[in-house]
């Protein structure tokens, strides 16, 4: 199990930044459709302790992000936030240049129908 370790102290008005980090990476979340449960399958973390992460409870590893970054095909530069007066600002969403496998969804139980031919009312008699 991947160890946890608190956030940062953070002083100021604005975000930390595990907080923005963790909107960043949301962002991505949310635009490829995988869930907290899915990134934790993916992390090997239980669902709690994502939710920490990104709320900005708990910082998260760079391997994690790097791990994130390759999944969403984007640079761990992508997903960093900047210093603001205010503190830290999310990074802006930047869609990623590969698809990545792990988010294609599997094939159901039903017949794929892309092959298949129409015929029209005159070919079936």
């Amino acid at each position: 199990m991947a160890r946890t370790r608190k956030r940062r102290p953070h002083d100021g008005p604005g975000l930390s930044f595990d907080a923005a980090l963790g909107v960043s990476l949301n962002q991505y979340l949310l635009v490829h459709g995988v869930t907290r449960a899915r990134l934790g399958e993916i992390l090997g973390l239980a669902g709690s302790n994502v939710s920490q992460r990104i709320h900005g409870q708990v910082t998260w590893p760079v391997e994690d992000v790097h791990t994130l970054a390759g999944l969403f095909g984007v640079t761990v530069n992508d997903l960093m936030p900047t210093r603001s007066d205010e503190g830290w600002v999310p990074a802006p969403y930047v869609p990623g240049s590969v698809p990545s496998p792990a988010l294609v969804p599997p094939v159901g139980l039903e017949p794929t129908t892309f092959g298949l031919k129409v015929r029209s009312s005159d070919q079936l008699s």
